[in-house]
């Protein structure tokens, strides 16, 4: 993700290739001065358990908590990674998602 320094909103976005399931996300920085939190969102919903998430430098997997169809994704939806300004001071975010295909 790179460094957030100021006080900005950064959203990355992405589209699911394959239906699948979100089943959690592992992440690590580099460093951080201050931790802010981030969350995962489909089509601009925060997924069930990944609405709030510090990063940290020792790493760390958060599991999706979501039932039913709330963190299931059709081919095509909008995956967006949402960092708020709080969160300063964080270099060389690692964000990896952690899914299992729907065939």
């Amino acid at each position: 993700m790179g460094s957030i320094t100021t006080n900005n909103t950064i959203v990355l976005v992405g589209y699911v290739g394959v239906a699948s399931t979100i089943l959690g996300i592992y992440q690590k920085a580099r460093a951080l001065t201050t931790a802010g939190t981030f969350a995962i969102k489909k089509n601009g919903t925060s997924l069930s358990g990944l609405g709030t998430i510090t990063p940290s430098t020792n790493g760390s997997y958060t599991a999706a908590t979501g039932t039913g169809s709330d963190n299931v994704l059709a081919r095509g939806d909008q995956i967006t990674i949402v960092a708020d300004g709080t969160l300063i001071g964080v270099l060389d975010l690692g964000i990896s998602l952690d899914l299992t295909t729907n065939f």
